[in-house]
């Protein structure tokens, strides 16, 4: 239930599979794979899962089976490793559920007792995330690794912001030692040759990707670098030899004339081959004598030749294609040799390597400083703890607890992962499952290589492999065409330098699912081809509009698919759809056109809104007024097109002094600037001036209006390309800003924080997930799945550039050299570890391609431009792939499998051609554009017709405390319903100032307004922290208070034990002893779960404070800690709240009526002041949600029709 509300306001309930198959897979048998992956226990297993298999149902159904083999053993004898904490408080709840299940329907006594213990352990099982596990065991032997035990774990943002001041500051000590003359600092020669600007990108990129343990001596470096390239050039010619075209050249016969000039080029070829083989056979051998013998095999002349004397047209054309295949071959493998450049380039690493060193070390004193561990910090003690000298002991105590291992995902784990899951599995004891065909996070550290090598280490000590073949997920014609294509997109050549990270496809899925929903073609290729490609102005912006015409096509034909939680055939729905890329580069673009033609859609994952770098540019100008000490955020923002600041004057700022960015800005001694520096700093500091000065005395988004006007940014904004999406988006940011309602800067800057990390984009329309297209990267899609996938984009190839400084594996660096100050070569030791990982990103690209072609239940469009003399064949993208997959050529376009239709798409849009059909006007007739007399009735042009306005329109958005103003206008006292209607009209209108301002603070006699106290509690409420319970209490509310804007003592203290003395009177209630008895009895429990809901034209939106389970009956609650006037009774004051708890109620409902559930939730406005709870009968806040459309209008002072 917990992750069902949780996700439910951005990704559709019913295309998650984790909640999607549930239900499905369990009323099915188990297949024979599925039943041994769950019941044999007595050795380790290695489980294939493919896509939509049901890996967490068996995964779930393991972990309980393995409790029931012993009743008497502890929950946290079995640990259970997942990728993400999602997964893991997914697998908790599931393994909990289950178990409720099991003690509902359990009458043995003893078994009971095991159940419920199991349940109320459950919060604290070991189900966790590998970087969770690592935690517990260096916290647990903190004293034997000599670490606080109380240490802070660096989230990967935090740690990236640590890293990047680990740079900055380095880089500033480097800049103050240039100025002292007697100072021979070699890494001045390095930012001397490269520039400061390639050095600070080249070192965010490489410097902390792998450890500097020492520094070799450049000598050393060029010998080991000369024996690489021995060993790489003696490889790439076994290749050569190894290759099927090498042999179908040396089998090539000799013809009737000897003297054939084609014969002549065929005979210099073998015998350079032959050469090169008895090369290679020998002990010893020269590089330059390979080279040059594969120099000469590539001289391949084909312009010779008789037919007569090949014995006619068809061999020598036979002949000729396997030359010209080898040719091709050979000219792909690009051999250097070893020159002065690699000097240089290994002394200049040195270089590199010295100043990464001393970056790693500034950034290990700034961890330490905050005693604080990153995530490989937790990695390498840990396996440090358990494979060094003392590690026997610490793994013989484990091997004593732990019983079983299981991990999930196990294709996206590293070595040192691994070599920690190893040294705590117990004998027999290990379980792992995944599918390294969708191994695609090796940008996260993840190494597919390692699937392999555990495989055949657990089968060789007397394991099982077993396979998951069967998929729930698609039917079977679908899987058939998938089969078919990546059989052979997924292959390994066992001569490929990477060919552990290539993954064959194996055994082909099987599936479960018989009968398709229609006979359409499953498979869809859309092929944009323009008849020239000065046709096109952005071949982006085309793909974008034939995608949305083509779901508006599918939703307007009603177009049948499988709803797999209802088990039938019904119409398409633009939630059932989702258009998955690469990467989000050009995702705006399909934002836009969306938009234009009136799609609903909303956007999940991958680079999300809050990461544009103009919306960046003004969190970074927050970020450095709420803290002057960030002087990254600062000089950023000044940097920025708010302040234009150049770099020159960044460095004249910082030179010469140790204070803060902020310090020297608005220091008194600015001589030396030009008039034009000059005034830019006097609107900086003007600017800065006025937003520390006003806050927590006015919205956040008063605020960024002001710096907006201020600057001039939305006009800079408006004149850079793409101007008008980029000023949008800050004003976007502007009206986010203003719904949140915050006040307090640190509060909203933890909000974005919150919502960048959920990674929710939504349109500018209001909706909900189910009514809307989803557009996400296919990283984000992993896991999910969806009756419609559209792959957009499939001709991009997704490799990413090397910068100049190149690191692999973590211990081997490379770098380019400077041949003039302008321009960088490689040397052959950058090219070779160049290659190498672009080998590996292409074997994951096809992964990656696999991964989103799997995502779809019953259609897969894929979507792609391609040139019309463009030869797509043999290209390292998906449509390359795909293309040779299918056989398909540039003129018949047939492939060679049924199922699958291509359409073409030749004509493309027009500049400003495409609009909305709500956009159209007379001057879209044709008769119109060509001169003619139009019959139809004339109308006004569409900028002097009548404007219609929806009086209600501003209200189309509402929070949760909207809804209680709305309450209050319609039943609250006389003396308060103007005030709250002016407060409610005010925060409506984006063009109002609002009234919530602090500005009235030299009225408020007490140290903290009630406001912040109700924060306070809010706050202790949600982690369900009480004084009597929770160590170190009043140390935890002051933390609070800070937050809230509290900074005296004085008011943090009286603060503190005012929401002390609420806390304690809560505890005294009858709902609290309610709530905690669930919760103690491991009944569902969930504090303050986020919602989106939708009531007629209204999208609502809040967090609701409190819900759970009790003894079968679903509980929500809301916190009042009003204070309430003389006279007024709880009865007629929680009359207000009516309609807010009932939107809370009303949105739970509709989820808990699709699981079966037969009775409503109770519905308590608890007042925390009074120690009472109000309960709200269920007809009344249907009533209420009912009517609300009437009160809306009864705020707007909108007559209704009688």
């Amino acid at each position: 239930m917990l992750s069902i509300l949780r996700v439910f306001p951005s990704l559709p309930r019913q295309h998650n599979s984790s909640v999607q198959t549930r239900g499905w897979l369990m009323a099915l048998e188990l297949t024979p794979a599925q039943k041994a992956a769950i019941e044999i226990h007595d050795r380790d297993l290695i489980v294939v899962a493919a896509a939509g298999s049901g890996k967490t149902h068996v995964l779930v159904q393991r972990f309980i089976q393995l409790l029931l083999n012993d009743f008497t053993q502890p929950l946290n004898a079995i640990v259970a490793i997942t990728f993400t904490r999602k997964a893991a408080q997914e697998m908790r709840d599931r393994v909990r559920q289950e178990l409720l299940k099991l003690l509902d329907g359990e009458e043995d006594a003893r078994r009971r007792d095991a159940y419920q213990r199991w349940i109320s352990q459950m919060d604290s099982a070991r189900i966790q995330t590998i970087h969770s596990l690592c935690s517990d065991i260096l916290r647990t032997n903190a004293a034997v690794v000599d670490l606080d035990p109380a240490f802070e774990v660096l989230e990967e943002g935090d740690a990236y912001l640590l890293q990047e001041r680990a740079i900055e500051e380095t880089l500033r000590a480097i800049a103050l030692e240039m100025d002292d003359a007697l100072t021979d600092l070699s890494e001045v020669k390095l930012i001397a040759e490269h520039g400061l600007f390639a050095v600070r990108n080249a070192l965010k990129r490489a410097a902390f990707s792998g450890i500097v343990e020492e520094i070799p001596s450049d000598g050393d470096l060029f010998d080991l670098w000369v024996d690489t390239w021995e060993q790489y050039v003696f490889d790439s010619a076994k290749r050569v030899i190894a290759s099927p075209l090498t042999q179908d050249v040396l089998s090539i016969p000799a013809p009737n004339n000897l003297q054939d000039k084609l014969w002549l080029v065929v005979n210099a070829v073998q015998q350079n081959l032959s050469r090169l083989k008895s090369t290679l056979a020998q002990d010893e051998f020269d590089p330059d004598e390979i080279i040059e013998a594969l120099e000469a095999a590539k001289a391949i002349d084909l312009r010779g030749g008789s037919a007569k004397s090949w014995g006619g047209k068809e061999f020598i054309t036979h002949y000729k294609d396997i030359l010209k295949a080898f040719r091709k071959e050979l000219e792909a493998l690009q051999l250097v040799t070893i020159s002065k450049l690699d000097e240089h380039a290994a002394y200049n690493q040195t270089l590199w390597l010295s100043l990464i060193s001393r970056i790693q070390k500034r950034y290990q004193t700034l961890k330490q400083n905050a005693s604080a561990l990153d995530y490989d910090d937790l990695e390498r003690y840990t396996c440090e703890l358990l494979e060094g000298a003392q590690g026997e002991a610490v793994r013989n105590r484990y091997s004593g607890e732990l019983r079983h291992i299981l991990v999930d995902e196990f294709q996206d784990t590293s070595q040192i992962q691994w070599r920690i899951i190893k040294a705590l599995a117990p004998p027999s004891g290990l379980f792992v499952v995944g599918d390294p065909r969708q191994s695609i996070y090796a940008f996260r550290g993840a190494d597919v290589s390692v699937f392999g090598h555990v495989q055949r280490a657990i089968e060789h000590g007397g394991g099982q492999t077993i396979e998951l073949a069967r998929s729930f997920r698609s039917h079977h014609r679908l899987v058939d065409v998938i089969n078919h294509i990546f059989s052979q997109i997924l292959y390994r050549d066992e001569h490929s330098p990477v060919r552990d990270y290539e993954i064959a496809y194996g055994q082909p899925i099987e599936a479960a699912r018989l009968d398709a929903p229609t006979n359409k073609p499953p498979v869809e290729l859309l092929l944009l081809k323009p008849e020239s490609k000065d046709d096109v102005d952005d071949k982006y912006v085309w793909e974008a509009y034939e995608i949305a015409e083509r779901i508006q096509q599918m939703i307007n034909a009603k177009l049948p698919i499988y709803d797999k939680r209802k088990q039938e055939i019904r119409p398409i729905e633009y939630g059932d759809i989702a258009v998955l890329f690469r990467r989000t580069t050009h995702l705006s673009t399909y934002e836009d056109a969306f938009k234009d033609v009136g799609l609903n859609y909303v956007t999940l994952g991958g680079s999300s809104f809050f990461k544009r770098q103009e919306i960046w540019d003004v969190l970074n100008l927050l970020r450095a007024v709420y803290n002057p000490q960030d002087n990254l955020s600062l000089a950023v923002a000044l940097r920025s097109p708010l302040f234009g600041f150049s770099d020159d004057m960044l460095y004249r700022l910082r030179r010469n002094t140790n204070n803060t960015l902020w310090d020297v800005l608005f220091s008194e001694d600015l001589d030396g600037f030009p008039p034009d520096d000059l005034k830019l700093l006097a609107v900086a500091r003007a600017c800065l001036q006025h937003l520390q000065r006003h806050i927590g005395r006015m919205l956040i988004a008063d605020l960024l209006n002001h710096a907006l006007s201020v600057t001039g940014y939305l006009a800079t904004l408006s004149s850079l390309q793409g101007g008008n999406r980029l000023r949008r988006n800050v004003e976007k940011l502007v009206e986010i800003a203003r719904m949140s309602g915050k006040v307090m800067l640190g509060e909203f800057l933890r909000y974005i924080e919150d919502i960048t990390d959920r990674e929710v984009r939504e349109s500018e329309a209001a909706l909900t997930p189910e009514d809307a297209v989803q557009l996400m990267t296919v990283h984000a899609s992993k896991g999910l799945e969806f009756p419609v996938v559209i792959i957009a984009d499939a001709v991009g190839t997704g490799i990413r550039g090397s910068g100049d400084l190149l690191v692999r594996d973590g211990n081997s660096w490379a770098c380019k050299v400077n041949i003039t100050p302008t321009e960088l070569e490689a040397p052959f030791y950058y090219t070779y570890l160049s290659d190498l990982q672009k080998a590996r990103e292409i074997a994951e690209s096809r992964r990656l391609f696999y991964v989103a072609a799997t995502r779809a239940q019953d259609y897969l469009i894929i979507s792609s431009y391609v040139e019309k003399t463009e030869n797509v064949s043999g290209k390292d993208t998906w449509l390359g792939w795909l293309w040779d997959a299918l056989e398909l050529d540039s003129t018949s376009g047939n492939p060679n499998i049924e199922g699958v239709e291509i359409i073409y798409r030749d004509t493309p849009p027009r500049r400003g051609e495409r609009r909305a059909a709500s956009q159209t006007s007379l001057w879209d007739k044709a008769e119109i554009r060509q001169l003619k007399p139009f019959s139809e009735q004339a109308r006004p042009p569409a900028g002097l017709a009548t404007v219609h306005t929806e009086p209600t329109a501003i209200a189309r958005h509402l929070s949760a405390s909207h809804l209680a103003d709305v309450g209050t206008v319609a039943w609250g006292d006389e003396r308060e319903r103007p005030r709250y209607k002016r407060r409610l009209l005010s925060n409506l209108r984006q063009d109002a100032p609002s009234l919530i301002r602090l500005a009235t603070l030299p009225r408020v006699t007490r140290p903290a307004s009630a406001r912040q106290i109700g924060e306070i509690v809010h706050a202790a409420l949600r982690h369900w922290r009480f004084p009597d319970q929770t160590p170190n209490m009043g140390d935890i509310l002051r933390g609070y208070a800070s937050q809230v804007g509290l900074m005296t003592d004085k008011a943090i203290d009286w603060a503190t034990r005012q929401a002390e003395e609420l806390l304690m009177q809560f505890q005294d209630s009858e709902l609290y002893q309610q709530a905690e008895d669930a919760r103690t009895r491991g009944e569902p429990f969930y504090t303050e779960l986020p919602f989106i809901y939708p009531v007629g034209q209204r999208l609502i939106h809040g967090v609701i404070d409190l819900l759970f389970k009790h003894y079968g009956q679903w509980h929500i609650v809301d916190y009042k800690t009003t204070t309430l006037w003389k006279g007024q009774d709880l009865e007629t004051h929680a009359r207000r709240y009516h309609l807010q708890v009932g939107v809370y109620a009303a949105a739970t409902w509709r989820y808990l009526e699709s699981f079966g559930e037969s009775q409503p939730p109770q519905v308590h406005i608890h007042y925390i002041r009074y120690g009472r709870s109000i309960l709200v009968p269920t007809e009344v806040w249907q009533k209420e949600v009912g009517a609300i459309e009437h009160h809306i209008k009864q705020v707007m002072d909108i007559q209704e029709a009688q």
